[in-house]
């Protein structure tokens, strides 16, 4: 081997050379910062102001709607409402445990339809509802892997109106929210005790067909690539860019997210079987809310009352309506399975 010497002109070159690499370098470091803060502070909040770029972002994640919820002590309800969402075309239902002993898992392992649609995790714990609805929201978010997030609970049910129905499937009506909404807000309608006192093993959309008046209230479907975190309330959410929730009708609802005076429903409603019967009300009194710590309620709540107090403060509405347009969606979408409850009214 031939070993090579530097001299001190040699290596003074050397230096040269260097330091001019690592000032190229820096300049084109700071190059690329300066393109990056140009980016994040002035052209993508542009773009995101603009519906043609809007369209096209969102298309990064996947075409598709999923449900994220939070539920206890509500296993014999979740059939008949997990078949529901999936007839009128939810891809995936992400369903929060808050119960102590993980009751979704035997549920679960008992399922066979759809169970590789459903994603459970056990969440246990006081007041937990708003941190699922950011856990789940965030995680689907970073998957990408559906477009929308329905954040509802398993005595809620979209419903869609109008006669002939315009919509059977929930992502024909979301592909009508204009690109710049953060959401769809969906006012509630009420169904309450319609006369029941005890709890019977039938489907609560066959139970219960008499509604009141709708709700001003609202429950959101969040655009995921606009989805932040959970919002105050289990009502609305927060979007990025200061997105806001729209109604059907194109009205967005700007001081109080959770709340839709114009009582859009017309076209969608979010059907909310608040009571089920009396026994069945009264019940929650022992499980607690997943939204408010027992330590929070400044009140005796309504189901920890007697049936003479609730029937007082919860009176049926004297307009009640018929309506069993859920019960027909779940029938005809798995006649095999709750096509019988039909015949049993008529021995």
């Amino acid at each position: 081997f031939q070993h090579k010497t530097f001299n001190a002109k040699t290596k003074s070159e050397a230096f040269i050379v260097c330091d001019s690499m690592l000032k190229r370098i820096k300049r084109m470091f700071a190059c690329i910062l300066a393109w990056l803060l140009f980016f994040y502070t002035t052209l993508y909040p542009f773009c995101l102001r603009h519906e043609s770029v809007n369209y096209f972002l969102q298309q990064t994640f996947h075409r598709g709607a999923a449900i994220c919820t939070i539920q206890k002590d509500g296993v014999k309800y979740l059939d008949e409402w997990v078949d529901y969402n999936f007839a009128i075309g939810f891809e995936k239902i992400y369903i929060y445990d808050n119960s102590d002993n993980f009751e979704l898992r035997k549920w679960y392992e008992g399922r066979s339809r759809n169970a590789d649609q459903i994603d459970i995790k056990h969440f246990p714990g006081e007041a937990r509802q708003q941190e699922s609805i950011g856990d789940c929201g965030k995680a689907i978010k970073r998957k990408r892997s559906h477009s929308w997030i329905a954040f509802i609970d398993i005595d809620e049910f979209i419903v869609f109106k109008e006669s002939p129905k315009k919509y059977h499937n929930i992502m024909d009506l979301l592909d009508t929210v204009s690109p710049s909404a953060g959401g769809l807000a969906i006012n509630w309608e009420f169904f309450l005790f319609n006369n029941q006192t005890k709890y019977e093993p039938k489907p609560v959309t066959k139970r219960f067909q008499s509604r009141g008046n709708p709700d001003i209230h609202v429950k959101t479907i969040a655009r995921t690539s606009k989805f932040a975190s959970q919002g105050i309330t289990p009502h609305n959410v927060l979007y990025t860019d200061g997105a806001e929730s729209v109604d059907t009708s194109g009205n967005y609802l700007h001081e109080e997210p959770w709340f839709n005076p114009k009582l859009t429903t017309d076209v969608v409603v979010l059907q909310h079987f608040y009571t089920k019967s009396i026994e069945e009300f009264q019940l929650r009194c022992a499980r607690g809310r997943a939204d408010i710590a027992k330590q929070n309620v400044l009140t005796v709540p309504l189901y920890c009352m007697n049936k003479t107090e609730i029937m007082t403060q919860l009176p049926e509405a004297k307009d009640r309506v018929f309506d069993d347009s859920a019960w027909q969606v779940l029938k005809e979408s798995l006649p095999e399975v709750y096509a019988k409850y039909d015949g049993e009214d008529m021995i």
